[in-house]
């Protein structure tokens, strides 16, 4: 896990991004899955309700078609390298992937 706690004032706007490096010794492919939360001041994860529901927050399912946990994104590490540059924006907001390899 990765926390980042911020002392003051901050509004995040945009598409969230990461940039990550990693290896793994054992095998030659893994999949990389990233989930962005938020905490509280207590450090409680914070979620939201994806629709009107007639009973209280704490009593809907843990799901991800009933809460909203944060952005996430799924990549398979060995399809970084099928990134598509002539459909991806220069300015790295838009990606796209041809999957190919």
């Amino acid at each position: 896990d990765f926390v980042l706690t911020f002392n003051e004032y901050t509004e995040i706007a945009g598409y969230a991004k990461v940039r990550l490096w990693m290896s793994c010794k054992e095998k030659d492919d893994m999949d990389v899955v990233v989930q962005l939360r938020k905490l509280d001041r207590s450090g409680n994860l914070l979620e939201g309700v994806n629709f009107p529901c007639p009973v209280p927050e704490s009593e809907v399912p843990a799901a991800e078609t009933s809460k909203l946990f944060g952005p996430q994104g799924f990549l398979r590490a060995s399809s970084s390298v099928s990134r598509d540059h002539t459909r991806s924006s220069s300015d790295g907001q838009e990606v796209y992937y041809r999957h190919d390899r």
